[in-house]
């Protein structure tokens, strides 16, 4: 999206994708849970996005706390007792990062959100982390079948988080393959040396 807008006013156009290094991410250790903890990271200025979800969270916890939503860097509180709002800083990124069993992207679909990168969901798969995101822009090529769960509406978004929280062997798997994907695909160690052939091409 972002190389076809660069395109109409450059006559090259290189695509070097936002990465991770998973090098120095903990890994998550999945197992059963009595609450499973759902993950957020971000900014105040993309917190409002999570309106796609929460009805869905809300739902799932109708009949007693079942999940758990922690956000990292909204920057904002709610009333609800099973959401906990946590600021960001660098030096807790990795930990709480690697405490979530299932991180989440949700985005409304337009111009804007197209262009998004993914950073989250790299994030998530650093740790080892599946996710369930909306399929906008980039992260229906990130997410795939076997790193996580795509979901639109409402009731997609309690069957996509329903079929996680319920089967941690699922997110043990899942979260290995999301792991081996940015490594493989989305990591600095893979693409610096890339990156530095492009620009001795400049010469």
């Amino acid at each position: 999206h972002l190389a076809a807008r660069a395109s109409t006013i450059a006559k090259r156009v290189e695509v070097v994708p936002s990465c991770v290094d998973p090098s120095i991410q903990p890994v998550r250790e999945h197992g059963e849970q009595q609450v499973v903890r759902i993950g957020w990271i971000g900014s105040r200025s993309t917190a409002e996005y999570l309106e796609r979800c929460l009805p869905a969270l809300e739902r799932m916890n109708r009949n007693g706390k079942r999940v758990e939503l922690v956000l990292v860097g909204a920057g904002i509180s709610f009333e609800e007792s099973w959401i906990t709002s946590l600021p960001w800083s660098p030096e807790s990124e990795k930990e709480l990062l690697a405490s979530f069993d299932i991180g989440i992207m949700p985005l409304p679909d337009d111009e804007w959100t197209r262009g998004k990168c993914g950073y989250k969901l790299l994030q998530y798969f650093a740790a080892g982390v599946p996710a369930v995101a909306s399929p906008v822009g980039v992260n229906s090529t990130l997410v795939g079948d076997e790193r996580g769960v795509l979901a639109s509406s409402e009731d997609e978004w309690v069957r996509a988080l329903e079929l996680l929280v319920g089967d941690a062997r699922a997110r043990e798997e899942m979260g290995a393959n999301a792991r081996s994907f940015v490594e493989s695909k989305y990591s600095y160690q893979y693409w610096a040396p890339q990156l530095a052939e492009m620009l001795k091409s400049l010469d």
